[in-house]
């Protein structure tokens, strides 16, 4: 049976306003043996990721600007 625990982390002030911070707790977890279609997606993934992001600057990947922007955040 699964159980929800909230975690409380000791985030410093100064730090707060630029974090995103998310927790996961998982149980029990079990380790086998992945599947060709698990490892071939995987690939893919990996292949789609540096033929799109590879050369380029961090600065010029539209989906980290988010990221990089400071935001007024409401809790």
């Amino acid at each position: 049976m699964s159980q929800l625990r909230v975690i409380h982390p000791a985030v410093a002030a100064t730090v707060a306003p630029r974090l995103k911070l998310g927790l996961v707790a998982a149980a029990p977890v079990l380790i086998g043996p992945n599947s060709a279609g698990l490892a071939a997606e995987i690939e893919h993934t990996c292949n789609h990721l540096r033929e799109t992001y590879g050369t380029a600057e961090p600065a010029s990947i539209s989906g980290l600007k988010a990221a990089r922007e400071p935001r007024s955040r409401t809790y």
